[in-house]
């Protein structure tokens, strides 16, 4: 269940083996060079469906359905999650930091990805 600091997702049983796969994972994920770490989701992901029968899935309010990710959104989803157990200061989230500039809050520019 892709939802963030929602109480389902985080007692969703299918959350918790993902939760335990990052956690087996990002040390293997951060020796891993760049080139291999797209095949080393892919073999999480794998796993994941294979052996746990996992899906991906996120709520659309639009709709009021729920929707299932495809094949590149379930990598990103894993592969921001393996960089967060690397780096636990990316779990902050930028609404929780204090604002102590002079006038409003800057704007969050939108990241695009390279060719």
């Amino acid at each position: 269940v892709c939802s963030r600091n929602s109480g389902i997702s985080s007692r969703h049983p299918g959350n918790r083996i993902y939760d335990a796969f990052i956690q087996h994972y990002f040390k293997q994920y951060r020796a891993t060079d760049k080139s291999d770490k797209k095949r080393l989701t892919r073999r999480i992901m794998g796993a994941l469906e294979h052996d746990h029968q996992a899906r991906f899935v996120k709520y659309r309010a639009e709709d009021e359905n729920w929707r299932t990710l495809t094949a590149s959104e379930k990598r990103e989803k894993l592969s921001h999650a393996l960089r967060i157990a690397l780096d636990p200061t990316l779990r902050i989230r930028r609404k929780s930091v204090p604002w102590d500039g002079p006038g409003p809050r800057p704007r969050r520019r939108k990241m695009t990805s390279l060719p």
